[in-house]
């Protein structure tokens, strides 16, 4: 059954929105990935989502943290411990710790998810937005122990890096093209002809 989005006016139609955005069949991929990573790992904290994918059963399922920080414990190689206390600060801290544990390989924060967008399950469609961001960026890790996640591989961000000559080299030009131009725009070359042809009319 879906769930109706909580809050008034202006929240619940943002809220809306998201949820708009949600797709349980990402979803599904996405924390099935998770599971069979954990399983290799530390197998005791694999979900069981019953099947159920949609944004309030998967929230439900995710927002201890568990199965986020025991998969990026495998995936780091580097083991932090796991909360099992179901407290409040207790859940956040593994948030955090998976989220840690993204930047460290290599994801973006602006890929990632705010941890209490999943604690209070405002923003569902980030959190499997930055799961996917994390299971994508472990393919080029081609660790064997890992299984193979199916998506994109992440494109390498194109850094150009130039030396302070080219840099100066640069301006130059720039100032060039200003003299020859006289700082002329595209607005004052259209007026200056359009008076040359009324001149011509009369």
């Amino acid at each position: 059954m879906a769930s109706r989005p909580k809050g008034h006016g202006l929240t619940r139609e943002l809220e809306h929105k998201t949820r708009g955005k949600y797709d349980a069949d990402i979803a599904e991929k996405v924390c099935s990935w998770f599971n069979d990573v954990c399983r290799k790992g530390e197998s005791q904290f694999v979900v069981d989502f019953g099947g159920d994918y949609s944004w309030d059963n998967t929230q439900a399922k995710l927002k201890d943290g568990k199965l986020l920080l025991a998969t990026a414990n495998k995936v780091s190689g580097k083991t932090t411990k796991i909360q099992t206390m179901n407290t409040p600060f207790k859940l956040m801290e593994n948030i955090n710790n998976f989220l840690e544990k993204a930047k460290g390989i290599g994801v973006l924060d602006s890929d990632l998810f705010q941890t209490v967008s999943l604690v209070d399950g405002k923003d569902m469609t980030g959190v499997i937005n930055g799961m996917d961001a994390f299971a994508r960026k472990t393919i080029k890790l081609g660790k064997p122990d890992i299984p193979k996640y199916d998506g994109p591989i992440e494109a390498e961000a194109n850094r150009r890096e130039f030396t302070e000559e080219q840099l100066k080299s640069g301006q130059n030009v720039i100032g060039l093209q200003m003299g020859t131009n006289k700082g002329a725009t595209a607005s004052g070359v259209s007026f200056g002809a359009s008076r040359k042809i009324m001149d011509m009319g009369h």
